[in-house]
């Protein structure tokens, strides 16, 4: 028997790391009643097709405006707009050839639709155009990327804005005839998309069942079977036979925003992330996985999307992340085949990490001062202590003059290191800018210890440059010095570029990184910054394999990608494509040779063509020809990062080939433009060009214009040692328990919440201390405190499995998994799901929970007694006993009745305490319960 179908028009745009803004949709009657998502992601090759449907409800023309944002990875391969019925497609063409109507446009002062920058990761795509009454238009666009792994994982960032709850919805309701057990269409009532409805009741002996839309009827009429309704239309049918229940209440089906995943090698980890998702949402989210497929799902109501019952502002507002990775059981690589093209995915595991020789050049001159230093101090004392005992280093700072930290390279041994760091952290800002001379000094250090022989064989040497300006002293003209820096590397040394903020010329230190086997990453002036330079640190902090070279049998493949690499990092992966020639029919092997310090590798493998085309069948998880389109966009993002360190001849043939792929399969690069054509009586053409990231250092660009600020918007100079000051002479307020207060700390203990325990440390430490450890379940809280404000600076959980760092502070969260990259939130939502934990941010309450773990919860307290707060409770999944200066309350205690009233005597391993029944806040619910309420414990404070 055939069921009821309610179908709601997409209420939020959520894509692969793409947004839909509906700029004016409420401020000029351009209503949007549905947003459609299709994306798929195979092989790591991600395909997103994007369909917005809008109506002008006024009664005169309106300007409809689609933006999006998406991945500045991404190509857009496509885009149409259909207004009443006709299509009109974008047209992709040179960029040339599209600069007159460009060039047209800007003169009129009209939006040429440039793609610009709004983010680290994204860019906009926008276009308007002009609705007459009552019509309706589609806007679909359609972009791919590959994915990159970085620091083990691939990442997919959901962009989750809608700016509005959708009002109007599609039903669908199927009535059987009971005679011949057929689907058929009886009687219905049709709500034109003007009609606002919430809820509406039918009953099956009645005909008159209306839907309640505010002042508006629905035509009550006999439709053909195959009638075509508008889209934003309410088609439903009264069901009149005897087997349905006495009525039925139908209400708005939710928005529905399916991801497909599909990695033939198998998927090793899956991980959810949300900032804006609460409780109520939290059902909304489903996640399904078997060994090669991932279907996530994210299916909110319309009474979940909104902030409050009745109001029409909408919750969703925010990032959804999906981080996954994928098994890898052979050394050699994973190779699929699919249509004639091959992609040979390459990260082996289990190899041991290279020794590095590293000189990190640190830019001191003046526009670095204030924020900018600090945050490089701090990221750069954190780095010097990843440094591995095997490891080399040095540093140097510039202004005008450069300065050595020591005349040669230092072993990392700890004692190194702590001088390093005392060093680095108390550089100070001030001077101009000389980064010739601070480059060539770095690279004469490389050449001395090789010269003298110190490198340890087999050893990777590089020179890391931050810097957050153009060169101002010495030599200055930006194409010399990249001749001098090129000449003295010499082809032997990695030179990574990483420019600070958005007055750096980037394309000069793009330029200066590729030539030297390197890369070009903006840092941007943020909250997280010092995380930033961490986790570009990491990306390079460990290599495996140099000199690697991959090798295919004679006459089987043509057309290969890059197939020749200096040094592969964990964490990352090389990915090699191309064509399958005719002779190839059974069977495709391929040798990849590699270097080690310790010996040379040859990993091999085999595949069947036959079976490997075979794991591509199923047309829900693929898109045709992916494969040859990832060949495509791979070949092109390759021939573009050459061209970017060549000049001349060989720069115009690599741009030219870029360029015949873009136009062959239908991409926007920074070679291509797309020209938007219009409806005849609409002469405002727009052109779309794709920036490349050096286009941003314009400050007139929008992403110089859309930049977070600084929290301190004057800079000024720093002491030497003002980050490590400990202003241990200023005397320490004694608690006052009289006043409101809550603790630093609530224990809970199972099945006696008469034994509740509440804590307060005092004293001074110039350590951080450890608060509780329990090494069977693999969890350990530490935390700073600063005795003069009796407050904890920070707060940090570490989980051995998952390997998860949690660490807090009154400004940010920071989540660090593994080794690898850094998180940076603020205390309002987060929510995030990775086997065996769940994080959720809500009400100002981090909660750090799985089934078989002790829960942590973890506040900042604004009011009344500002400062981080902790409470540990479910004590009963506590393997061993525990440690530290809270573990120790979950040991044996014994309780001693005291002659004074609400006091007891507590004895803890030959340890007593007294400890006193008092009414203290509670922070257990969140920071944002006002007033708190108030929790009965046994009060203690606790000495360092």
């Amino acid at each position: 028997m055939g069921t009821p179908a309610y179908i709601l028009p997409l209420s939020v745009l959520i894509f692969l790391l793409a947004s839909f803004g509906p700029l004016a949709a409420q401020q000029n009657d351009i209503d949007i009643y549905s947003l459609t998502l299709d994306s798929k992601v195979t092989s790591r090759f991600a395909h997103t097709v994007i369909t917005s449907r809008v109506v002008n409800k006024a009664s005169e023309a309106r300007e409809a405006v689609f933006q999006v944002e998406l991945p500045k990875s991404a190509f857009i391969t496509n885009f149409s707009m259909i207004i009443d019925g006709v299509t009109y497609p974008g047209e992709i063409k040179e960029k040339a050839a599209a600069q007159e109507r460009y060039s047209t446009a800007v003169a009129r002062g009209q939006s040429a639709g440039i793609i610009r920058a709004t983010g680290r990761n994204l860019e906009q795509f926008q276009v308007s155009v002009n609705v007459a009454p009552s019509a309706k238009i589609t806007f679909e666009l359609v972009y791919e990327e590959l994915l990159k792994r970085q620091l083990g994982k691939y990442e997919l960032i959901l962009k989750v804005r809608p700016q509005q709850l959708v009002k109007h919805l599609q039903v669908i309701g199927l009535k059987l005839d009971s005679s011949s057990g057929k689907s058929a269409l009886m009687h219905s009532f049709y709500c034109p998309p003007s009609t606002d409805i919430s809820l509406f009741l039918l009953t099956p002996t009645s005909q008159q069942g209306l839907p309640g839309a505010r002042g508006s009827s629905c035509s009550d009429q006999e439709f053909p079977e195959q009638t075509s309704f508008p889209p934003s239309s309410l088609l439903f049918h009264i069901p009149s036979f005897s087997s349905l229940p006495s009525s039925h209440a139908f209400y708005p089906s939710p928005s529905q925003i399916d991801i497909h995943i599909f990695e033939p090698q198998g998927i090793a980890s899956l991980e959810t992330e949300s900032t804006f998702m609460t409780k109520n949402l939290a059902d909304a989210l489903t996640t399904t996985q078997n060994e090669t497929k991932a279907h996530i799902v994210f299916k909110p109501s319309l009474a979940q999307q909104q902030k409050e019952p009745g109001k029409t502002d909408t919750i969703l507002d925010g990032n959804f992340i999906v981080r996954y990775d994928v098994d890898r059981t052979n050394a050699a690589g994973d190779i699929q085949i699919e249509n004639g093209y091959f992609v040979h995915h390459f990260a082996p595991a289990e190899l041991s990490t290279l020794p590095k020789n590293v000189v990190f050049v640190i830019d001191k001159s003046g526009s670095m001062s204030g924020k900018k230093m600090k945050q490089t101090r701090e990221a750069l004392v954190k780095i010097l202590g990843d440094l591995k005992p095997e490891d080399q280093f040095n540093l140097v700072i510039f202004d005008g003059f450069v300065t050595q930290w020591r005349p040669t390279l230092l072993q990392a041994l700890p004692e190194n290191v702590e001088e390093a760091k005392k060093f680095a952290s108390r550089i100070l800002a001030m001077g101009a800018t000389n980064i010739n001379d601070a480059v060539l000094v770095a690279v004469n250090m490389l050449d001395e210890s090789n010269r003298k022989e110190q490198l340890p064989a087999g050893s990777v040497s590089m020179v890391i440059l931050l810097t957050d300006g153009d060169p101002t002293e010495g030599e200055r003209d930006p194409q010399k010095i990249q001749e001098n820096v090129k000449a003295a590397i010499g082809g032997r040394y990695y030179l990574y570029c990483l420019g600070f903020g958005f007055d750096v010329n980037y394309a000069f230190l793009e330029k200066l990184a590729l030539e030297n086997g390197g890369v070009a990453r903006r840092i941007y002036e943020d909250s997280d910054a010092d995380l930033q330079l961490q986790d570009f640190y990491h990306e390079v902090a460990n290599p495996l394999l140099t000199t690697l070279k991959f090798q295919y049998p004679q006459n089987s493949v043509e057309l290969l990608t890059q197939d020749n690499f200096r040094v592969f990092f964990k964490g990352s992966e090389i990915v090699v494509a191309g064509k399958l020639q005719s002779e190839v029919q059974d069977s495709l092997s391929a040798q990849v040779k590699a270097q080690s310090h310790t010996q040379n590798f040859t990993f091999q493998t085999e595949v069947n063509v036959a079976d490997k085309e075979k794991v591509f069948q199923s047309p829900k998880y693929i898109f045709h020809n992916f494969m040859e389109r990832l060949w495509a966009y791979l070949t092109i993002q390759q021939l573009l990062e050459k061209a970017v360190s060549a000049s001349g001849d060989e720069q115009k043939n690599l741009e030219a080939r870029a360029l015949n792929l873009s136009l062959k399969f239908n991409f926007v690069t920074p070679l291509t433009s797309m020209v938007v054509t219009k409806p005849e009586d609409q002469d405002k053409a727009q052109v779309v060009s794709k920036q490349v990231e050096a286009d941003n250092d314009d400050p007139s660009s929008f992403a110089r214009l859309s930049r977070i600020p600084t929290r301190n918007p004057h800079p000024s100079l720093l002491l030497p040692d003002s980050s490590n000051t400990e202003l241990s002479n200023v005397p320490v307020p004694s608690p006052t328990l009289s006043m409101e207060r809550s603790p630093h700390f609530i224990l809970l203990r199972n099945n006696h919440t008469e034994q509740t325990m509440c804590v307060n440390v005092k004293g001074f430490s110039q350590t951080p201390q450890s608060l509780f450890s329990d090494p069977g379940q693999g969890i350990e809280v530490t935390g700073k405190y600063e005795g003069s404000t009796d407050k904890f600076v920070w707060l940090q959980v570490s989980y051995k499995t998952p390997e998860v760092k949690v660490r807090v502070t009154q400004d940010s969260i920071v989540v660090t998994r593994g080794s690898g990259k850094s998180s940076s939130y603020l205390w309002r939502s987060l929510y995030v799901v990775m086997p065996g934990l769940k994080m959720t941010l809500e009400n100002g309450l981090l909660l750090l929970s799985n089934p078989d773990k002790v829960t942590i919860g973890l506040v900042f307290l604004d009011h009344p007694t500002p400062g981080l707060r902790l409470f540990l409770n479910d004590p009963g999944h506590f393997a061993n006993q525990p440690s530290g200066v809270l573990g120790q309350f979950y040991q044996d205690l014994q309780w001693n009745p005291s002659t004074v009233e609400d006091t007891q005597e507590l004895s803890v391993r030959g340890k007593k305490y007294t400890v006193t029944r008092k009414s203290l806040l509670d922070f257990q619910g969140g920071r944002d319960t006002i007033p708190l309420p108030k929790l009965s414990c046994w009060y203690l404070e606790e000495s360092l």
